[in-house]
């Protein structure tokens, strides 16, 4: 399943877009203030608003470097998919890593409890997968970067999840 690039460049705009804005409210804000006044007037509220435009800076750098990387894949020059074949799951995400996930280590959870199934009857309740070598779960992930529905990635991995299955109830 390939990437979707249109999907990436979406949220790196966004996230370009709003670590922009707060860097220029910052700005807008920290040469607003007359510093030494503020010094030997209530260097106590400049200390808080120094504080606070530190704060709003640290944000909005985490915010453009977040949407550098994915405004990178959306660009990326060589491949980026998502491939599920009988060895396990490969992740070819350019910027995000590159990772081959063995069946033989996944773990796969199951919702136990009526309220963790989506109300949606149409979609298919789909495993919870983790695998020791990857942080996070496996089946969100591959619809955040690829697009895809539940019930299109159902359909790759049900064949997958049948067999191990089939296995641990061995």
């Amino acid at each position: 399943m390939p990437v979707d690039r249109t999907r990436a460049a979406t949220r790196a705009a966004w996230l370009l877009t709003l670590g922009g804005l707060l860097a220029v409210a910052g700005a807008a804000a920290g040469r607003g203030i007359r510093w030494k006044a503020m010094w030997s007037a209530d260097p106590v509220t400049l200390a808080a608003m120094s504080f606070l435009l530190f704060v709003l800076l640290v944000v909005a750098l985490l915010l453009l470097a977040r949407g550098g990387r994915w405004l990178a894949l959306a660009l990326w020059p060589r491949a980026t998919d998502v491939s599920i074949s009988a060895d396990g799951i490969a992740l070819a995400l350019g910027p995000f890593g590159t990772q081959a996930l063995d069946w033989s280590r996944m773990r796969m959870e199951w919702p136990e409890r009526e309220e963790e199934i989506p109300a949606m009857d149409d979609d298919p309740v789909l495993p919870r997968l983790h695998h020791p070598a990857f942080s996070g779960e496996i089946c969100e992930r591959v619809m955040q970067f690829c697009g895809v529905t539940p019930v299109e990635l159902f359909g790759v991995l049900s064949p997958h999840v049948d067999r191990i299955r089939a296995q641990v109830l061995e």
